[in-house]
């Protein structure tokens, strides 16, 4: 399937602006550029789902030799023709060197949460019945190698309004598609006392901190919760 990286628009303004600065260096070249992380079409897909809490749906790419019948039915027919070019062109990659600090998955969390960051600020979330909600948090190489020889943790706070509400933390790494459980699933009785817990960061990669209700088929979860990564040095710890 296709490959691409897509970059931010504030990414792509100090690539032209290292552009600008140095016209010697980059005069009569092509740069190909793109954001830090690689996708296929679908990865994208299942990306958008995971964040929104939406059921998968697979996508089925289109044989390339479809896109020889565009060139035949695209006079008479615009929709079906730009169709069959659409899925002749997702056969494709579209892969630049790998530019800039704004990720993707960061870019969707923001749009569906609204802000997201780890400077331990409450926030609030409502966890419908009957289903969960991921939070992503990435831990990029640059910012896991500035923090060397420090470790990095994961720190949580949450209650909620009244029931109780289940949680645990995944990690994906940035080498692997499958996540691995950082800490297990646990109902927690949150509406009596505040949750508060810490898991060390395993490496670079990205965080979710899940809020589960699907064992809830009627009642919603109001959650007010915290969350931070924080840097710790090992010397201090030892």
């Amino acid at each position: 399937m296709t490959k691409i990286n897509p970059i931010h628009g504030r990414d792509l303004s100090m690539a032209i602006c290292k552009v600008i600065d140095d016209p010697v260096l980059w005069s009569d070249k092509d740069w190909e550029i793109g954001g830090p992380d690689i996708y296929t079409i679908q990865e994208i897909c299942n990306l958008a789902f995971e964040i929104s809490e939406r059921e998968t749906m697979t996508t089925i790419p289109l044989p390339t030799w479809l896109s020889s019948l565009s060139s035949l039915v695209l006079p008479f027919n615009l929709i079906f023709g730009a169709m069959l070019v659409a899925g002749a062109t997702l056969n494709m990659d579209f892969v630049g060197e790998r530019f800039g600090s704004e990720h993707l998955a960061d870019h969707m969390t923001r749009w569906h949460f609204g802000d997201i960051d780890d400077s331990g600020e409450w926030t609030n979330l409502i966890v419908h019945a009957g289903g969960k909600c991921s939070i992503p948090f990435t831990v990029t190489p640059k910012r896991w190698k500035a923090v060397a020889p420090k470790s990095m943790y994961f720190d949580w706070q949450f209650s909620t309004e009244s029931l109780d509400i289940a949680f645990f933390v995944l990690f994906r790494s940035l080498h692997h598609d499958s996540k691995i459980v950082l800490t297990p699933r646990q109902v927690w009785e949150a509406h009596r006392f505040t949750i508060s817990g810490s898991v060390e960061i395993p490496g670079p990669g990205t965080l979710f901190a899940v809020f589960d209700n699907r064992y809830s088929v009627f009642r919603k979860k109001v959650v007010k919760y915290r969350l931070q990564i924080r840097e710790d040095c090992k010397e201090e710890r030892e």
